[in-house]
Parts: C-alpha cells; structure tokens; sequence
C-alpha cells in the first residue's frame, strides 16, 4: 500500500512545480515515519500531530485551483501630443536635477556644487552638441565640456569641427585656461575648442559670426562671481566684499549676465540647458544671483502656455530649477553658492 502512494505521490509532483515539489516530499516523508496509523518508531508525536500532517499531505497533493483572468482588451498605441511630449522631457530633466541635488543632500560631507553640475551636464549631454563656457576662468569647466563632446564621439569618424566655444575678459583667465587645457587634452583636442577674450555679453554676435546654427548648442555654463585666486575671492572668504575692497577687481554684473541669458536662447536646442553657478559672498553677488532667478522665471512664465499658432512661429517652453544649500540646511550660511537652471523643453 506504502508502494503504491509513493508511486501515486511522485507522479502527482512530476506536474508540479519545483518548489511545491520539495514541499510535497518533505510532508511524505514525515508521513511516512508517521506510520499510516500514526504509530511511528518512536518519533513521540500523538494523534493530533499526525492527523495534522496528513491533512498538510493532503493539501500539498490537492490540485490549486487556478486564478481565472479576464482578458483585458488591449490598448491601441496612441500618439502622444505635443503638450505630453514637452511634460514628459520636463518629468525627465526634473528626475535628473532631482537626483544630482538629493545625491548631495545625502552626503555628510561638504556639497561641491561644481560637481553637482557636472553630474547634471554628463546626464543631459547628447552626441552632437556644441558647448558654450561663457565664463572660461582657469578652464576647469571648459575641460569638463570638451570631454563631454570627445567622449561622446568615441567610435564615429574623426571631427574636426570646434566643439566648445570660451568666453573671458580678462587675458589672465584665457592664458591659464589654455596652458591647462594644452596639459590635459591633445592638440588635435585643443584645437576644437575655441577661446575669445570678450565678455560673455558679446556670445550671440560671435556665435553667429562662426556660423553657429540656432537650436545646436546644449549647454551654456555660468560661473558667476570672479577668478579663483584672485584678490577678490580672499575678499569674499574673510566676510569682506563692499565696494571699495572690490574697486579694480573683475567680476561678473548682472547686467552682462542677463545679457548673455537672453542671447544664448536662440541657440539651444530642445532639451539644452542654461546652467549657472552663482557665487554670492562678494560686493554684487547676491544682487546678480536673485537678478538671474528672477529672469530666468521670468522666461520660463512668459513662454508658458503659449501655442504654435497664437505666436505663427515654433515658440518653445522653458522651465526654471534652483538649488540653494542654506534652504535645504546643507550650508550655515546664506551666502553659500547657488544653482541656477534654465531647461528649454
């Protein structure tokens, strides 16, 4: 009789799962020491454990009835409009912007907001663009963009095209960013990158004039405030910055910065970005970054809303992110740097 369950057992589990499987066969053992009358070799077990584990046999032998579906009918694929399109590409940059600013909020240590932003730029960057440094400094930027480009065109053909365009008033910023992109990249590199000693107020006249096309560029990056190591930034460190501690120093205004904001518009395609880097702790500083928030949300309301066929012409929208590390408790100071992004959608 034992032969014959055991027989019946094992085909039952070879249509069973594997796991249903070992349950079965670990139940049919502690059966079978059970004894079918329950008189097992002194396993100490009484009749109510027994009749338990037949019961579990049982119902590990039992068939399960099977949940029935009803069939969903299915969906036809539908087009997406454009307004879904612009809210998708605008979920996507938030997700990106979301992730690089709460990734800094998590560390324990001091936030280098340069490199939140290269995080964002590395994520936003797409094959093709061209990459504006509108305030070239010692260059540090300007090498991060370049590689940005050269890597994204590993395995195409050789470019030759310029692939990031500098801008710097001062002559010493243009001489120490070239040294140190001549220390850091080959001459083949260097040679698509192309510096102008011009104040960043003049981008949309020169971009023009080098044949730079509407809607090609993806980035144009800000580093707003002053040359690092210079007089200015000790100022700015030890709780100076009035106007007379500043006076013959070079720092950025807020009347050239809006300037060059509204000029690089044109320029970028969908999905580029105007990312500024805000530096406040010296004489203007905080005067050009609320300058800059409050203009770049400016662009980003008035371009809201608006149609194709209300303006006769593509009118693209743009949308504004700020991160501020005294707001999110990560800085004791108001005059922390700032993050400013203008995403055009």
């Amino acid at each position: 009789e034992r032969t014959s369950l055991v027989w019946d057992l094992w085909d039952v589990l070879e249509r069973k799962g594997a796991t249903r499987r070992a349950m079965a066969v670990h139940r049919f053992r502690q059966f079978s020491r059970l004894g079918l009358d329950g008189s097992g070799p002194g396993l100490g077990l009484g009749r109510s454990a027994t009749c338990a584990c037949q019961r579990s046999l049982v119902r590990g032998l039992a068939p399960r009835p099977r949940r029935q579906q009803q069939e969903q009918p299915r969906q036809q694929c539908v087009p997406m409009p454009p307004r879904t399109l612009l809210a998708s590409a605008s979920s996507s940059f938030a997700d990106t912007f979301a992730h690089a600013t709460t990734a800094a909020l998590e560390t324990q240590a001091r936030v280098s907001l340069t490199r939140v932003m290269h995080g964002i730029w590395r994520r936003q960057h797409s094959k093709g663009d061209l990459l504006v440094d509108a305030t070239v400094g010692r260059g540090r930027d300007t090498f991060v963009l370049a590689r940005l480009a050269f890597e994204a065109e590993v395995g195409l053909e050789e470019e030759t095209g310029i692939a990031v365009y500098g801008f710097d008033v001062q002559r010493q910023a243009i001489d120490q960013a070239r040294e140190y992109l001549a220390a850091h990249l080959t001459p083949q590199e260097t040679n698509r990158i192309q510096l102008h000693e011009k104040s960043h107020a003049e981008l949309g006249s020169t971009l023009r004039e080098n044949g730079v096309a509407p809607g090609s560029v993806g980035n144009v990056v800000f580093n707003l405030g002053y040359l690092p190591g210079s007089t200015c930034e000790r100022v700015a460190r030890h709780g100076g910055g009035g106007p007379a501690e500043a006076e013959g120093l070079i720092i950025t205004r807020a009347e050239s910065t809006l300037a060059a904001v509204e000029q690089s518009l044109p320029f970028l395609r969908r999905g580029g970005l105007i990312s500024l880097l805000c530096y406040v702790g010296h004489d203007g500083g905080m005067h050009e970054y609320l300058s800059v928030k409050r203009r770049c949300a400016e662009i980003a309301l008035q371009r809201q809303g608006r149609s194709d066929s209300e303006a006769g012409e593509d009118v693209p929208s743009f949308e504004t992110h700020v991160y501020d590390p005294h707001k999110e408790g990560k800085s004791h100071t108001e005059l922390c740097p700032k993050i400013v992004i203008l995403h055009k959608l």
